[in-house]
């Protein structure tokens, strides 16, 4: 589930790695897990308040995608220490932030394409 909470450690069987910002990383592709439309249970004022405003408001939708466990992954970006001394990847200052289910000679060929 993503939320503003969001943790995304890569797990490659030999140990585990924290990615910051995977959300905004190109390529990154996650699979709809539920779809929810909420209807608003607005208050008497809060209806007037949205009214004089020119709002109505019909409710939330909410989307939880998902990557299911097991996908293999490429992610580029840069490694760096986090205060406790873990390895983490971030978005480098300069350069691409990728995480893609292509293997890495598949994105270079990819790059390629588009150097052309």
């Amino acid at each position: 589930m993503l939320n503003n909470i969001y943790q995304n450690y890569k797990d490659d069987g030999t140990g585990r790695v924290f990615v910051v910002g995977a959300r905004g990383a190109t390529g990154l592709v996650l699979i709809v897990a539920s779809e929810v439309f909420e209807e608003s249970g607005r208050s008497l004022a809060r209806g007037a308040l949205d009214y004089l405003q020119g709002l109505k408001m019909l409710g939330v939708k909410r989307t939880e995608k998902i990557l299911p466990t097991g996908t293999a992954l490429t992610v580029v970006g840069e490694a760096a220490k986090d205060d406790a001394g873990k390895i983490r990847i971030q978005r480098p200052d300069k350069g691409p932030f990728y995480i893609s289910p292509k293997n890495i000679d598949q994105l270079i060929a990819n790059f390629g394409k588009w150097a052309r």
